[in-house]
């Protein structure tokens, strides 16, 4: 089994003022006992940074080194709580184990006793726990209890099957104040941020599974699992899961990832649909879905109850908060009509609810408040303005209350002012590869709200996500970005951010409708995306969308590209709105190779239908042989049904490409053509049919774009902007229509115009897909102007049949094909790179200028 291993970095867990960091045996502690690495055993520690205490949980096999540790952070170990009694947690008396343990007792709460920290456990184990470890006293935690930690609340979750007393500790912020400093550790420590809380489960829940069942003299239960894993399936998804064990290729999980993708929480949901309810919240007094819901910095508050004469003046008034001192146990709270800050209890402030998905403040934060919480970049003098790029205003929304607005996503990444949308698990990109991951961090989603303000506007950057090669992340991304607006399933329309200005950009969008509307903005296809904030100058609200979802899976082709398409006009997304159902793009640009990850997360990925366009990645990389394709194929469509055994499926065959039809791209009869692939896809789709699979069906590429529609395809291979609409209509006739096997009659009676099945000639062209650049005045020589070099000359000319080439004078630059868009050119040897024709003269994205070399010579 695949583990995360001794040469991980440490993780180190921070939500607010408390750091927990996740100790693996063998790599943290008991680095030199073989016994403990084999175990896989994790302890945690547990620091509040502002008093510098800590509590430890299941502290066992190297309580010296769990000990040595804190005294390097400079904090004191208050005690430890121990998950269950089994001796690889909580130490002692090996009993009938000692062989596989190697010893006869193992160091854990007696060694904590013995230094004075207090020892915490499940009521149930506490006899078990006292007498293995031979403990004078051991503090019993029942369902409900809690203990404080600073910013965070432990709440005790009474979790058995395991054992009859298997708890976990479910730590709630209830604020989230800066970190204090501490002491360096010697560990290499990696910052994971976990605002929404962490959940330490012990051998109750694992990554991808859950604790073993199977030992009844252990105390072990099933049914107790299963109804305990319902339980702990109430907590918000976003909330972190520390497992007791190294079991699996990630430290650590979510709540929602085991929802979707755990088939032992998946079967304890199913078996005890109305779990009891989890112990509610101190913080919010909420049962399960609690999350962040203290007060937090920025979080619009109420004052009440100040019973002093200068006190009841401001009773009533709002502020925001600034920061809170955990010594204090006060808040900072900044004042909206005075611009001071008070030092506030607890008990006299209340939550405004209206501000849940809406930043309700001015932003400024005083220099003192600065100086004592260690705030970075929120002085007085730096307004939310120069934080987030948005005017003062009290509707916009920022960093990771952006969440609920991205649609056709399959994770979104938060940073304290930025969403990051990811079309796979951001979180698992390590199995990805870097040429993967980096197209899946490309936007290729939406964000949707309803609003009744009359503008949009948009605060990104061009992300560059940690873990993969910048140079990759370079080469995958595709300028100019394009934003698109429909408003009320209507186009609107779209703006252009350039290379320049891409790393931090504002995108307007003016005069919208009066009244209510329902937006959707499309993001750019061909960059990582950080989103900071939103504004309408009005509250936005994340409508209700129930209509089908379709997830699709395919190549650059599916994905598309500025050079071809704008984002809400890729063939999915015409058919998208053909169809009336929601898009999950799953295009991944040169990276359609059936990796068995993106199986699996189309397997764990909620959707009503899927097509699976395959083959042309595949075939033109000579990537799999006559041997491997059909079984690569069929493994595919196995995981897939594994979480959608029902689900319609429609395999899709590559589309019309001349010049690999009846050849391989290698000269080997191992190798595919194009009109081999297509067999291939059609017989395994036919042999699953006949081995039981009646929901997944088969579709020839060439009835979505065939030799008679090469017209459309501007580089020979991708089609122009023409080209998919065309086939986003026709497979919107063929499967969403009358006769339709995804989702039948979703296009209504007559299921669009039978005239789309016909030739490409009868095709109208739209305005939006006309080009605008008049060739005559684009052919002919000009001098290229690159900064800090020499000018040279370049011809542009007609290529047939029917193309265009720049022909440079420099024999370092290669003839390059030049593809032409609406307004815009691009040059195939400059990926990224885009140009536009103005007053005789092309500008690029990259700062070259050609100008027309006549005009170059009569200028002074």
């Amino acid at each position: 089994m695949a583990r995360v291993g001794l040469q991980s970095p440490t993780q180190v867990l921070q939500c607010g003022g408390v750091v927990t960091y996740q100790l693996l045996c063998g790599r943290d502690i008991a680095r030199d006992d073989p016994h403990a690495t084999k175990s896989a055993n994790y302890c945690y520690l547990v620091v509040n940074t502002h008093d510098g205490t800590a509590i430890a949980v299941d502290a066992a096999w190297d309580v010296d080194g769990l000990y040595a540790l804190a005294a390097r952070l400079g904090v004191k170990v208050k005690g430890s709580i121990y998950s269950h009694f089994h001796a690889d947690h909580c130490g002692g008396d090996t009993g009938e184990l000692s062989a596989m343990f190697g010893r006869q007792a193992i160091p854990g709460a007696k060694e904590v006793q013995d230094r004075g920290g207090c020892i915490w456990a499940g009521k149930d184990d506490v006899e078990r726990i006292r007498n293995q470890c031979g403990l004078e006293q051991v503090s019993s935690l029942s369902d409900g209890d809690v203990l404080d930690c600073g910013d965070l609340v432990l709440h005790i979750i009474h979790t058995p099957g395991h054992s009859p007393g298997s708890i976990c500790i479910y730590a709630a912020p209830r604020c989230l104040s800066p970190r204090a400093d501490i002491h360096e550790s010697p560990l290499q420590e990696q910052f994971v941020k976990a605002d929404g809380g962490l959940l330490i489960t012990g051998d109750t829940l694992f990554v991808g599974a859950c604790g073993r069942t199977d030992i009844p003299e252990a105390g072990c239960d099933p049914r107790h699992m299963a109804s305990s894993l319902a339980r702990l399936n109430q907590l918000d998804a976003s909330v972190i899961v520390l497992p007791g064990h190294d079991y699996a290729p990630m430290p650590y999980t979510t709540i929602g990832a085991e929802r979707a993708q755990n088939d032992s929480v998946k079967f304890g949901i199913s078996s005890y649909p109305s779990p009891p309810s989890l112990p509610p919240c101190i913080v919010c007094q909420a049962r399960g879905k609690c999350g962040p819901s203290g007060f937090r910095p920025w979080r619009k508050v109420r004052i009440s109850g100040l019973q002093s004469e200068a006190g009841r003046a401001l009773n009533g008034q709002d502020g925001m908060i600034e920061g809170y001192s955990s010594q204090k146990e006060r808040y900072m709270v900044r004042l909206f009509s005075a611009s001071e800050t008070k030092v506030l209890k607890p008990d006299n402030l209340q939550q405004n609810e209206s501000a849940k998905l809406s930043v309700q403040t001015d932003g400024k934060v005083s220099a003192s408040t600065v100086k004592e919480f260690g705030l970075s970049g929120t002085s007085e003098t730096e307004s939310r303005e120069s934080r987030s790029g948005l005017p003062q205003d009290n509707f916009a929304v920022m960093g990771k209350d952006l969440v609920p607005f991205f649609d056709g996503t399959v994770s979104v990444e938060c940073g304290d002012t930025w969403a990051r949308p990811w079309r796979l698990h951001h979180d698992k990109k390590a199995l990805y590869g870097d040429s993967l991951a980096a197209t899946a961090a490309c936007a290729a989603v939406r964000m949707t709200f309803g609003t009744n303000g009359r503008f949009l506007r948009l605060v990104a950057a061009v992300a560059t996500p940690s873990g993969i090669d910048e140079s990759i992340l370079q080469r995958v991304t595709r300028y100019p970005l394009e934003y698109e607006l429909y408003v009320n399933g209507m186009f609107f329309a779209l703006q252009r951010v350039g290379a320049g200005s891409a790393r931090k950009h504002t995108i307007t969008f003016e005069n919208l409708p009066e009244g209510n509307n329902s937006l959707e903005l499309w993001l750019p296809v061909g960059a990582a995306l950080d989103v900071h904030a939103i504004d309408c100058g009005a509250s936005v609200e994340r409508t209700p969308d129930a209509r089908p979802r379709w997830l699709c899976y395919g190549s650059s082709i599916t994905q598309g590209s500025p050079v071809c398409v704008s984002p809400a006009k890729t063939w999915p997304a015409v058919c998208a709105r053909s169809a009336n159902v929601r898009l999950v793009n799953l295009g991944f640009a040169e990276e359609c190779f059936m990796d068995q990850a993106v199986a699996r997360t189309i397997r764990d990925t909620a959707c009503d239908c899927i097509t699976l366009k395959l083959g042309i990645n595949v075939q033109c990389n000579g990537a799999m042989s006559d041997r491997t394709f059909s079984p690569a194929v069929t493994g595919f469509i196995h995981t897939i049904r594994d979480g959608h055994p029902k689900t319609p499926i429609v395999v899709v065959s590559p589309i019309w490409y001349s010049c690999l039809e009846q050849q391989a791209p290698f000269a080997s009869k191992q190798f595919l053509s194009l009109a081999q692939v297509r067999q291939h896809l059609h017989a395994v789709v036919q042999m699953l049919q006949k081995r039981g699979d009646q929901h997944l069906f088969y579709r020839d590429g060439l009835e979505l774009l065939g030799r008679v529609d090469e017209g459309l395809l501007y580089d020979k291979f991708h089609p122009c902007a023409r080209g998919h609409r065309l086939m986003g209509q026709r497979f919107a006739h063929l499967e969403f229509g009358p006769q339709g096997r995804l989702l039948q009659g979703r296009l209504g009676a007559d299921g669009g115009s039978s005239d789309l099945l016909g030739t490409s000639a009868a095709f109208p062209e739209n305005e939006d897909e006309k080009l605008r650049i008049p060739l005559e005045e684009l052919f002919g020589l000009y001098t290229v102007q690159v900064p800090g070099e020499k000018p040279c000359r370049m011809i542009v000319r007609p290529s047939p049949p029917g193309g265009i080439v720049a022909v440079p004078e420099r024999k370092d630059w290669s003839p390059s094909p030049l593809d032409l868009r609406a307004d815009l050119m691009f040059l195939r040897s400059l990926p990224g790179v885009w140009g536009q024709l103005r007053s005789g003269a092309i500008h690029w994205s990259n700062g070259n200028l050609w100008m027309r070399a006549a005009e170059l010579h009569k200028s002074p």
